[in-house]
């Protein structure tokens, strides 16, 4: 153990002092047989974005002179520069002429898995999950499917949420707060909570507390034993080490009776222990019981984020593709026994073994060896397996760093001018620090 913990700490050095420049599907192509496209995606992968946008700006300006595939790539990649510049409305339109020309189905695809995430950032969730199952379709790029199910399982899981909360949507602490307001019948308009502001970090309960003190509700946030919060049936906004927000609404017997946004209206239950492992002793109370106030500088910094969490799957049914993943257990599922995944689809098994983990609130490291019946891939372990290290960092022309995680899932870390450091979107735990050209995640 000691050993993988070295090899462990070794390579994420070497990572980050090694990092690549480049975005979501770019890097894929720097092997690519046209020397056109393998152009423009090393420089993408150099971060030298002004001269990859001349290149592909003499390309579309001079379509005669270029293939069909060399055109559809330099649109693919022109609205990537587009969306990393906010200009949506452009990137759509980029992204879909890159799609309508190439002959080549990979760049097709990448355009309309590029294309489905602009959706999914506008609010369009519909046209994002039909274009991410029409990719799912056709490809057989181990990247756009792993891209493409984790979109899909996430899409899923706003729509859940927007069932049983309407636009509060996946910001968690806005979910509590509506579900504390609705049991206390507190003062704040459903219209007022949905607007409360919500930052790259999340809200703090700092921040939920001075939002409902100008609304006249007094409301303190405590450190406290789970024992003595469980006592009464009051409910109460409490913070997780997942850096997630639920309402405590007392005890049953040896559980606690909870609520959970991201689960709907239903009150859930859990086994006190259990649910003291995952409790960071930090809550938002409404009553005038005696627990130890926090002072305002901390109540700031305890951040609850977003509900980033993947359901279990239910896709993979019959009426899906080959290339849906199927999954039998919830995300956080145990590491030390083989995962074992079917596609009802199509009866593909697929046995997945994690060899080591390393999870914080912002970051994951993943030792892992895959078995999958369907693949072709041949490896030193033999047919359909494969190994990787899931993580990986890049640049964007933003000069924020994504972090790239084995579910497909990416975090963003925002560059921070004034200090020269990254800020991530899951509150203050994990950062990024800069030195020289060298990055360290702490």
């Amino acid at each position: 153990m000691v050993r993988i913990l070295f090899i462990f700490f070794i390579f994420i050095f070497t990572l980050s002092s090694n990092i690549s420049y480049s975005t979501e599907f770019s890097g894929a192509y720097l092997n690519y047989p046209n020397t056109v496209i393998r152009e423009i995606d090393t420089y993408f992968e150099k971060g030298r974005f002004i001269e990859a946008e001349a290149v592909i700006d003499n390309i579309l300006s001079n379509p005669d002179d270029y293939t069909s595939e060399e055109m559809a790539f330099s649109y693919l990649r022109k609205g990537l520069l587009y969306k990393y510049r906010g200009e949506f409305d452009k990137a759509i339109s980029y992204y879909e002429k890159a799609a309508e020309i190439s002959p080549v189905l990979k760049i097709s695809n990448d355009a309309k898995a590029h294309l489905s995430a602009v959706y999914f950032y506008l609010g369009r969730l519909d046209e994002a999950e039909d274009l991410l199952r029409e990719v799912l379709e056709s490809t057989k790029d181990e990247r756009q499917i792993k891209f493409c199910n984790y979109w899909l399982r996430y899409i899923r899981k706003i729509k859940e949420y927007q069932k049983s909360f309407g636009p509060v949507a996946f910001a968690c602490g806005r979910g509590s707060l509506l579900a504390v307001a609705d049991k206390l019948n507190l003062p704040v308009r459903w219209e007022e909570i949905v607007k409360l502001s919500v930052n790259n970090n999340g809200v703090s309960l700092g921040q939920i507390k001075n939002f409902l003190k100008k609304k006249g509700v007094k409301a303190r946030v405590v450190k406290a034993d789970l024992e003595k919060l469980v006592r009464s049936p009051d409910p109460k906004i409490v913070l997780l080490k997942s850096k997630h927000y639920v309402v405590i609404l007392g005890r049953k017997g040896a559980d606690v009776a909870y609520l959970d946004p991201s689960k709907g209206r239903k009150i859930l239950v859990e086994n006190l222990d259990l649910f003291k492992e995952k409790f960071t002793g930090y809550a938002l109370v409404f009553n005038n019981e005696k627990y130890t106030e926090v002072a305002p500088k901390i109540a700031d910094t305890l951040f609850g984020a977003y509900c980033w969490c993947c359901p279990p799957g239910e896709l993979g049914g019959p009426e899906d593709n080959p290339n849906t993943e199927y999954e039998t257990t919830d995300c956080g599922s145990s590491v030390g026994l083989p995962a074992i995944l079917t596609n009802t689809a199509t009866l593909n098994l697929v046995i997945s073994d994690t060899d080591f983990r390393y999870k914080h609130f912002g970051i994951e490291f993943l030792l892992k060896r895959t078995y999958n019946a369907d693949s072709p891939h041949v490896s030193v372990f033999g047919k359909g397996w494969s190994w990787y290290y899931g993580t990986r960092l890049r640049k964007t022309p933003s000069e924020n760093i994504d972090w790239y995680t084995p579910t497909g899932r990416i975090i963003h870390f925002y560059y921070d001018a004034s200090t020269g450091n990254y800020i991530p979107e899951y509150g203050v735990s994990d950062r990024l620090w800069k030195k020289d050209n060298n990055f360290i995640v702490l």
